[in-house]
């Protein structure tokens, strides 16, 4: 029971770790239009890599859910669709990406949100 809470721990750490990596990147892509520096790209690469690493290592174990995509976002907007909030799994899996994509929408000054 201990490992599975040391999982757990460990599991939304990653988590906040995208996250923060993700207001960063955010942060100084959109404060320095026009004269970006030359790191925000190659920090992109990164990130991306991180976000594909952690949505198949990390939220699946969270969701109990296969990726049937390959980064974080996409699967939150897969899980924001769910109608049926009768079941459990399905309740906590819309309840997450909703929380989720209402912080990541703070960040992102795109039309429609981040998703």
């Amino acid at each position: 029971m201990i490992e599975l809470l040391h999982l757990l721990v460990y599991s939304l750490g990653w988590l906040m770790v995208l996250l923060v990596f993700y207001v960063i990147l955010f942060k100084v892509y959109y404060s320095t239009e026009g004269n970006r520096p030359w790191w925000i790209w190659p920090a992109a690469g990164v990130f991306l890599v991180l976000d594909i690493a952690i949505n198949i290592a990390v939220v699946s174990v969270l969701m109990l859910d296969l990726p049937e995509e390959w980064t974080v976002t996409t699967r939150m907007k897969r899980y924001k669709k769910i109608k049926d909030t009768t079941h459990v799994l399905k309740f906590v899996r819309y309840h997450f990406a909703d929380n989720m994509c209402l912080i990541l929408n703070v960040f992102d000054k795109s039309k429609g949100g981040h998703c």
